[in-house]
């Protein structure tokens, strides 16, 4: 069929389509328009009268609020509404019940509203008045618009009452809650005066009698009053209604208007169903989801529910009648035509509004569609292959449709722009709009005709449309035609079949990306995205232990090397005798540096903020050769002095023994004959092998000797019971002037009673006296715990509650088997063990991943975490590496990415310098997790290597010298599995053991007649188990740690080093080999070919004669220069220049920063680099050198803004200068307080990056410009000294050093409708103290800071009221009991005392 021939049968279609049109609106005269018809057009011409098969139904409708009567309202259906089927039977609460099988269908038409905008009433002019241009209350605006038309000027007025009380409501929880600024925007005032207004506005009463000129409501509200009133007077308590509406401000507003109206509705109980998303537009409205208006639907809480298309398929068991008030979507009333609801439901009731075409067609989607096979039938045309319907007037547009073969769906000429659309996108492979032409006729050019134009992958011939009274008309229906042809070649229903789907998703194409050929990128972003919060928080990494000791275990010879520890106090005195020990191990350990170890037993004073140190050394000595007895002792007295530091029965397998511990003679100092090497010491006889024997006895205590006492308690530790784990004692003296019938003054212990004897009496059990009462007594001390002496936070112990034995009477005390000398060592034994294998697995770390590349003084910080307690940590770093990795990567960006612009560049470079992107390459590539160091030391739970707690199913892997533990023997001997004495131990060994008893704990029967084995360890034994084998570790502390290890690459080996790092830890920029990559590609961003100009030349020179700095390329100054208002293809403005002069003033501000103040705290740090990047002091810099004059813009408004801004920071810097004369101190800065023009901040950093491109990338004249500009200006300026003059750096100073820890000032998108707003919070232990909203992050903090500060110098008292931490940790400290429970043995509990454990 041509063209000529497509065009006649169109012109035949439409002549039909008229026709039917004109009997259907005839049929409709005659009726006087009390009835409704719908027409169905007939493909054969038949007449409309034969097509109108009419069914009457009825409705009792109460017309008047005081009478009984009953108008009968008649109406008819154009086109006959079969009979619905029987319902299914369903299920309720467990009994089945039969569903309704005949419900009532009705449409009842309704008057037009009367109500048009002119009825909006004077409150709606006053608010419009107030807010002119709909900026604040835009959205009141089109819900008042909508309402006075659907339901009149009464739900209208409603608006603004709701609107109200949400803003009472909202500012009375802001005082509540101490959160109100202190000052409110313009925004603010705005909602002020709205609330005033309401408040005095005088609303009027519901008038309902539509015949009176008051009437408030709209004819299609008066008719559902009408409908309700009559259902609930006939069903009474059993009304259960369900209204759908369209649009969600109706159904809240119809909800609240039929609650109000109790004289008309005495009974209604009305809710609002809109959906969960609703929560998110109006989050303090109490809305109701589908489970909770289900239930209170089915109870009676609610018996009318007011809801939009989300509640076609609510599940009840019975519907009194379910009203459509409105115009509803064609999809909802397909849903709803097929719902549940229509099958139990009494009454289904369609309320539409007289001569609207809305409404009309809104019917038409309810009534039940013939079958396929009739329609075609009816509707093709016995000569024409394919239907083909395009005559479409605008009055019945909306009725005409396309019968899809494929789907059976309908495309209507509403539907057929989308469709074509669709279409075309597909085609294209992208998403694009329809090219559209309009052709204006007609004498009053009100005719209209459409052209679409079809590119060549539509393969589509244009359309053209008739003429047509709008150009929406004329668009649709060439939309339309071009569907027809479509469905004409079967294509359609493909299209009809994607309609779920995303045109985005079909159409996408996924291009090119700078991160293309890069390992890992696709598979992190995927797992970032699959990985939920809380996965992406933490995770569980193994907790490594250095290498060297399993490597330790592979060497099997008599040779030992030794390591000695020792402890150099300089010109300080250590408190008390320290022995120096000695560290063997099977191979040569590698060089490590010495530590620093605190001891708050030399502090001078309370007040000394941190304990004074001991340096601790490790000296090489020669190779040892040990005999095996030699071997076996020293094995012994090492478990010894484990079970000493930790109170744990301890105890490891001489094969599994990693290094071992050897006293040396007490004295011995470096300055001990030395070998022919100055640096390695002879030890073989310096051994104090006396007090290895004693530690490595079978008792862990000897017996005093009364004749020699005053021998006996030198260098010794004595204890008031026999047995190992329990209190230990210093002796000071022996008092020969005391008895044990004295009563010493200064022992508080034995005040209340006559003697010690008789305190001993009285609180030992079993006391059976002493030989000799007129023994002396020693005088003694307790001795300290181990303490973590790695951390400067290191204090001596707490004193305990009960008083501490001060005397001991020496016929019931021992000694215990290490020496005083010994003993102390040991207790700081922990804390050196655990700082060497921090070194070795830092020097492992470095060898593995790093290849030896990195020095490792920075590289130990840069692993440690700050939770570790350590004294120094990954802070300082991470900022000085978090710079240079945004530096890097945005640089490499700029480069390879030469077309995107800045906001692309900023997405890019997240996936390089994110969290998840440094954790899951830091993790894939380097296994740099494992090296983190995030524990706190914890001297009671030392554990070295291959050390396990005693169970006495290990006795069958023990051989005969590692039996000496007290109580063992009896023990092993009571096993029947042990082996004989001198035998070997089982090949399985202690871990065999205890799993093969695990084995058997877990796995006997309940009923079997052999009692099963206790389980090996506690549940809390366990638990220390597994921490010391995994550690968690969140997302950012892995990338806190990938960045501080940057930082450590560039103080090695500067920004070489760093770039050979990233590479190492595998981030996605390996097309950067080295630096000079960025040399190769610097052409491209020259553009020698185009001339500045004459405007922006001048411009250039007179930037170039400031900076003192010429560029190489001048297209690079002007750019820099341009604003976006300027902006063109061939001229862009500076958005990318400044991207990478951002990164670049970052990474040289922190640089030096780091090198002037780098011991300082992060936090500082921070706070002078926020002081010095900041817009504000930018700006300032901007000014104060000229370049704002120098700006190639086209924008008036900027030039009032600059200019502004330039003369009030000029005063500022003046008055300043004279402030800081008069005050004798050095300028501060002036520029806080006024908020600048961003503009001023951009080209400072554009001109940077205009530099270094210019120059090739060469870094040199970029800070070349800084160190003569830059760092005079800010060095002046700002300093430790002008910083604690900011607010927040008082506030937190202040709260420090007062000991809080809980407060923080968290930063929120403010809730006003300027979005650039930003509300800050100053939080301190849960409270909110002060709140500020500003256009800027920095004001916003800085004024709330002044809030928060103002207030706790004015009411000091609330400090005390909100802060508890000083009180907390000083109650912590007093009563904090041991690290570990000390466990005592059975035997020996008659010698405990009743209260006092150390009763002597």
């Amino acid at each position: 069929m041509d063209r000529e021939e497509r065009i006649q049968d169109a012109e035949r279609s439409r002549e039909r389509q008229r026709q039917a049109s004109r009997a259907q609106r005839d049929a409709e005269s005659s009726l006087g328009h009390e009835d409704v018809a719908l027409g169905v057009t007939d493909s054969n011409n038949v007449s409309s009268e034969e097509n109108l098969r009419k069914r009457k139904r009825h409705v009792a409708i109460d017309d008047s609020d005081d009478s009984d009567d009953v108008e009968e309202i008649e109406f008819e259906l154009s086109q006959e509404v079969p009979p619905l089927e029987p319902a299914p039977r369903h299920i309720y609460g467990g009994k089945t019940r039969a569903a309704s099988t005949t419900t009532t269908e009705l449409v009842l038409p309704c008057d037009p509203s009367p109500f048009t905008e002119a009825s909006l009433g004077p409150l709606y002019n006053q608010i419009h008045a107030l807010d002119p241009d709909e900026l604040v209350f835009k959205k009141n605006f089109k819900s008042v618009q909508l309402l006075v038309t659907e339901l009149g000027p009464y739900a209208a007025d409603m608006i603004w009452q709701r609107y109200a009380g949400a803003q009472e409501a909202r500012r009375n929880g802001l005082v509540k809650e101490k959160r109100v600024p202190a000052s409110f925007s313009e925004v603010e005032e705005m909602r002020s005066k709205l609330v005033d207004m309401v408040r005095a506005h005088k609303f009027p009463s519901i008038v309902l009698d539509p015949q009176s000129t008051d009437c408030n409501a709209s004819p299609r509200l008066l008719t559902l009053l009408q409908v309700l009133k009559q259902m609930m007077a006939k069903e009474k308590d059993r009304f259960r209604g369900i209204i759908f509406v369209y649009r969600r401000t109706t159904a809240k507003a119809l909800a609240d208007l039929l609650n109000r109206n109790a004289q008309v509705l005495p009974n209604v109980r009305a809710r609002p169903l809109i959906g969960s998303s609703a929560v998110l537009m109006d989050p303090n409205a109490d809305h109701l989801t589908k489970t909770q208006a289900t239930t209170q639907f089915r109870d009676g809480t609610i018996n009318l529910l007011v809801t939009t298309g989300i509640g076609v398929d609510l599940s009840v068991e019975r519907c009194s009648i379910v009203i459509v008030f409105d115009s509803f979507s064609a999809h909802a009333a397909g849903q709803l035509r097929q719902s549940h609801l229509l099958k139990i439901t009494s009454i289904f009731l369609i309320l539409i509004e007289k001569g609207k075409q809305k409404d009309i067609q809104a019917l038409s989607a309810f009534l039940p569609r013939r079958s396929k096979e009739k329609s075609e039938e009816e509707s093709t045309p016995p000569a024409a292959e394919h239907p083909r319907s395009t005559g479409i007037d605008s009055e019945d547009e909306d009725q005409a449709s396309i019968l899809v073969p494929e789907t059976g769906a309908r495309v209507s000429a509403l539907d057929a722009l989308q469709v074509l659309t669709r279409y075309v996108s597909i085609k294209e492979k992208s998403a694009v709009s329809l090219n559209v032409d309009y052709h204006v006729m007609g004498e009053n050019n009100r005719i209209f005709r459409c052209t679409i134009r079809f590119p060549p992958s539509a393969e589509l011939e244009d359309v053209t449309s008739e003429s047509c009274p709008s150009k929406a008309a004329a668009r649709r229906q060439a939309a339309y035609m071009a569907c027809e042809e479509l469905n004409a070649r079967g294509l359609l229903g493909a299209l009809v079949a994607q309609a779920g789907k995303k045109l985005k998703t079909i159409t996408k194409v996924t291009p090119p990306s700078v991160f293309d050929n890069e390992v890992g990128v696709d598979v992190e972003r995927k797992l970032s995205k699959g990985r939920s919060r809380k996965d992406r928080s933490s995770k569980l990494y193994p907790r490594k232990k250095p290498d060297v000791w399993n490597t330790c275990l592979l060497v099997h010879n008599d040779v030992l090397f030794p390591f000695i520890i020792h402890l150099d106090a300089r010109d300080a005195k250590l408190p008390g005798v320290y022995r120096t020990m000695c560290l063997l191990t099977r191979i040569r350990l590698p060089d490590l540096a010495p530590f620093e170890l605190y001891f708050p037993e030399l502090k001078k004073s309370e007040d000394q903020a941190t304990p004074p140190t001991v340096t601790a050394r490790f000296l090489r000595s020669e190779p040892l050769h040990l005999e095996p007895e030699q071997l076996i002792a020293v094995h012994r007295y090492t478990i010894r002095v484990v079970r000493s530091v930790t109170s744990r029965q301890y105890i490891c397998q001489r094969d599994k023994m990693v290094y071992y511990l050897l006293p040396l003679k007490l004295g011995w100092s470096p300055r001990t004959r030395p070998t022919n090497s100055p640096s390695v010491y002879a030890i073989e006889d310096e051994i104090d092998w006396a007090d290895v024997e004693a530690g490595a006895g079978q008792l862990p205590y000897l017996p005093l000797d009364m004749e020699k006492l005053e021998e006996e308690v030198k260098d010794a530790v004595l204890q008031d019971r026999q047995m190992e784990f329990t209190r230990k004692y210093e002796p000071v003296r022996v008092r020969h002037d005391l008895t044990p019938l004295s009563k010493p003054k200064d022992s508080e212990r034995e005040q209340q009673y006559a003697s010690i004897l008789e305190f001993c009496r009285a609180n030992i059990r079993n006391f059976k006296g002493i030989e000799d009462e007129s023994q002396p007594l020693i005088e003694v001390g307790k001795m300290a715990p181990p303490l973590s002496r790695l951390s400067p936070l290191c204090h001596s112990a707490p004193s305990s509650r009960n008083p501490p034995a001060k005397y001991l009477m020496p016929e019931l005390c021992v000694k215990y088997c290490l020496s005083l000398s010994s003993y102390r060592t040991s207790m700081i034994l922990p804390s050196v063990m655990a700082r060497v294998e921090e070194m070795l697995l830092v020097q492992e770390c470095n060898s593995v991943v790093f290849h030896d590349r990195l020095d490792e003084v920075f590289l130990l910080p840069a692993l440690t975490s700050p939770s570790a307690g350590a004294g120094y940590d990954y802070q300082r770093l991470e900022l000085l590496g978090d710079s240079f990795l945004k530096y890097i990567s945005s640089i490499f960006l700029f480069v390879t990415c030469p077309q995107d612009g800045e906001g692309s560049l900023h997405i890019h470079r997240q996936r390089i310098i994110s969290n998840s992107a440094l954790q899951f390459h830091s993790d894939r590539v380097g296994q740099l997790p494992q090296y983190i160091q995030s524990r706190q030391h914890s001297p009671r739970q030392w554990c070295p290597p291959n050390f396990l707690l005693y169970h006495p199913c290990m006795a069958s892997a023990l051989d005969t010298s590692e039996k000496f533990i007290q109580g063992m023997e009896e023990r092993i001997e009571a096993s029947n599995d042990g082996p004989t004495a001198g035998g070997s131990p089982p090949e399985s060994g202690v871990t065999k053991a205890l799993e093969s008893h695990q084995a058997n704990a877990e796995t006997s029967p309940d009923n079997s007649t052999v009692s099963r084995s206790p389980m090996p360890y506690s549940a809390r034994e366990r638990a220390l188990m597994r921490e010391e084998q995994h550690q968690e570790l969140g997302d950012k502390s892995v990338a806190d740690v990938a960045e501080a290890v940057l930082g450590a690459a560039w103080l090695t080996g500067q920004r070489e080093m760093a770039l050979y790092v990233c590479h190492i830890l595998g981030l996605p920029m390996t097309r950067m080999g080295s630096w000079d990559f960025l040399r190769d590609h610097a052409h491209i961003f020259f553009h020698e070919e185009l001339d500045i100009g004459p405007l922006s030349q001048p411009k250039v020179e007179a930037v170039e004669a400031i900076l003192g700095h010429k560029f190489k390329n001048p297209f690079l100054a002007a750019t820099a220069l341009t604003h976006s208002s300027m902006s063109s293809t061939d001229f862009p403005c500076y958005e990318r220049l400044e991207f990478i002069g951002d990164a670049i003033l970052d990474f040289v501000t922190v640089r030096l920063l780091y090198m002037r103040w780098g011991e300082l705290h992060e936090g500082w740090l921070t706070m002078l680099k926020g002081a010095i990047v900041s817009n504000a002091a930018l700006a300032a810099f901007c000014v104060d050198l000229g370049l704002h004059h120098y700006i190639i813009h086209d924008s008036p408004h900027l030039v009032e803004t600059v200019s502004s801004y330039a003369k009030e920071i000029t005063k500022a810097k003046e008055e300043d200068l004279a402030a800081a004369a008069a005050e004798d101190r050095a300028p501060g800065e002036y520029w806080v307080t006024l908020e600048p023009p961003k503009v001023l901040s951009d080209i400072v950093e554009a001109l940077l990056g205009a530099i270094y491109v210019s120059d090739s990338f060469d870094p040199s004249g970029y800070e070349n410009v800084f160190d003569r500009l830059f760092k005079p200006f800010f060095m002046k300026r700002v300093s430790l000294n002008t910083l604690s003059q900011h607010p927040t750096s008082l506030l937190f100073a202040l709260l420090q050093q007062r000991g809080c820890h809980r407060f923080e000032l968290t930063k929120t998108r403010a809730e006003t409708d300027l979005l650039t707003e930003v509300q800050c919070d100053f939080v301190l232990h849960g409270k909110v103290l002060a709140t500020s909203i500003h256009s800027s992050s920095a004001g916003a903090s800085r004024r709330a800071s002044a809030m928060a500060l103002e207030l706790i110098q004015t009411q000091p008292e609330l400090l005390d009221k909100l802060c508890s931490c000083t009180k907390i940790r000083n109650e912590s400290e007093a009563q904090q009991p041991p690290s570990d429970p000390i466990p005592v043995e059975e035997e020996e509990e008659d010698l405990l005392a009743k209260e006092d454990l150390s009763g002597s």
